[in-house]
């Protein structure tokens, strides 16, 4: 009983000198800093601080870390797949149910036949209700151009056949869409393929063909890395502002002296 009552006392004794501020506890062990997340507009900043070749890859990328479809829509087609962001971005969020949270009918629309076409479903399509747009789905899913010319609207008609020329890896198609249409058609086709011969096409459409086909070289030559190709513009002007677009984008000099124009040049740096 003393023993048990002197446990007690003391107990009590060091409570007083804690209370007291005569005895500190234990210091804390310091807490690990976390690093600051970084927000998808930060993210967003930094891709589009990046040459136009990589900077679309770059915002699939930041939409599927962030499960946002809404960022697959800012994707340029001619370098990146919108289609695929789509469905990687769908699939993460359950499937093609998620579509449906996008505001705009047409990224719905491709959205929709993004998952119609990994899937290879058509039935999916059904959930669009823009017409146009339900067609070129069905058409992706079951890889039919034929589809696509059932399409009276031009721009979801163009939309169905450049997006099966990429899928089918067949620029002919390309032919089936209507100018400046065919033209981006083609232009899609030589940087998939990263193939400046596709650029070399006699089905470049309209009074701005020669413009076309100098844009489809020099979109190659910034895809691939590839400044030689710009030496197949034929037109002078053109073909320095391939040359000035890939002295920036490669930070290398050899380009930039390859630039005819002095004016050119001057503006370039």
């Amino acid at each position: 009983m003393e023993h048990s009552n002197l446990h007690i006392a003391l107990g009590a004794f060091v409570l007083l000198l804690f209370s007291a501020g005569c005895v500190s506890s234990p210091a804390a062990l310091p807490a690990v800093e976390q690093p600051p997340a970084v927000s998808a507009g930060m993210q967003l900043q930094g891709c589009f601080a990046l040459p136009k070749a990589s900077s679309q890859g770059c915002l699939a990328m930041v939409a599927l870390q962030q499960k946002n479809l809404s960022i697959c829509g800012l994707v340029d087609p001619i370098y990146a797949s919108k289609l695929d962001c789509f469905s990687s971005v769908a699939d993460a969020l359950g499937g093609p149910d998620a579509c449906a949270q996008l505001l705009s009918l047409d990224d719905q629309g491709m959205c929709y036949a993004s998952m119609a076409l990994k899937r290879n479903d058509s039935s999916i399509c059904n959930s669009t209700s823009i017409v146009g747009l339900k067609l070129a789905c069905i058409a992706l899913a079951e890889r039919d151009a034929r589809v696509c010319s059932q399409i009276s609207n031009a721009e979801y008609s163009d939309f169905c056949i450049s997006q099966l020329a990429l899928i089918q890896g067949d620029v002919g198609i390309c032919t089936a869409a209507s100018g400046d249409s065919r033209n981006s058609c083609i232009i899609s086709m030589a940087v998939a393929q990263k193939d400046a011969s596709v650029c070399n096409n006699n089905a470049f459409a309209g009074s701005g063909s020669g413009e076309a086909r100098a844009e489809c070289y020099e979109k190659v030559a910034l895809a691939t890395g590839n400044g030689a190709i710009c030496e197949s513009i034929s037109n002078l002007s053109q073909k320095d502002g391939c040359y000035c677009k890939m002295a920036l984008a490669t930070n290398a000099s050899g380009w930039y002296e390859l630039i005819n124009s002095t004016s050119v040049r001057a503006a370039c740096k």
